[in-house]
């Protein structure tokens, strides 16, 4: 069962005290007479519970006080629903109250609606911007300073500008380029070194 809702408007923080924006009596189609908003479907008539009438005639007055935003007023419109509808009905017919009385804020304020989803397109499209005061200037640049000497103390005063891994690693590439390369003889190679000796041993041959 919902709690009471007050009526003394000191006592809700935030409570706007502006005119009424709009109607939600006649927008939702409400009749704040005391009776539920819901429908029973075994007598085939609107239900006739008792409600408080004097808590949910509070809450569409401030309803109405508000921008007739569907999306913003939600809140309120299932905190309405739960009051305006009896214990029977409130948990199976508030979705939808709220669903149709969301469509007929939308059907009744297209273009209000219509512009304030504009602006809010906007907001979200425009880049957000970092402005750094120069205090917090001051504490970047002491922290990446420190980093700085953390990483020159780690590789040590020898090594200060290359790191030890790379040094290994260049020294082995080094003598792995430097070292002469052994390459097999290929079938081609070999002929031509017996080729070669045959022709040396006939010239010996001749000579003799």
């Amino acid at each position: 069962m919902p709690s009471s809702v007050p009526t003394n408007r000191a006592t809700i923080p935030g409570t706007s005290r502006s005119q009424p924006r709009w109607d939600p009596e006649d927008v939702l189609n409400l009749c704040v007479d005391g009776l539920c908003f819901g429908y029973a479907p075994s007598k085939r008539r609107e239900c006739h519970k008792r409600i408080r009438r004097h808590d949910v005639y509070f809450l569409v007055t401030e309803i109405a006080k508000k921008q007739p935003d569907p999306e913003r007023i939600r809140p309120d419109l299932v905190n309405l629903a739960n009051h305006g509808l009896c214990y029977l009905h409130r948990h199976t017919q508030g979705e939808a109250l709220v669903n149709e009385w969301t469509s007929n804020i939308r059907a009744a304020f297209p273009v209000e609606l219509d512009r304030t989803q504009g602006r809010r397109s906007a907001m979200q499209s425009q880049p957000a911007t970092v402005a750094f005061t120069p205090a917090q200037l001051e504490a970047i640049r002491a922290q990446i300073e420190q980093i700085v000497q953390q990483v020159r103390q780690e590789l040590g005063p020898s090594n200060s500008t290359t790191p030890p891994r790379y040094h290994v690693a260049s020294s082995a590439a080094a003598e792995s380029v430097n070292a002469p390369s052994e390459i097999p003889p290929t079938p081609s190679t070999s002929l031509g070194r017996a080729a070669r000796s045959a022709g040396d041993r006939g010239g010996l041959r001749d000579l003799s």
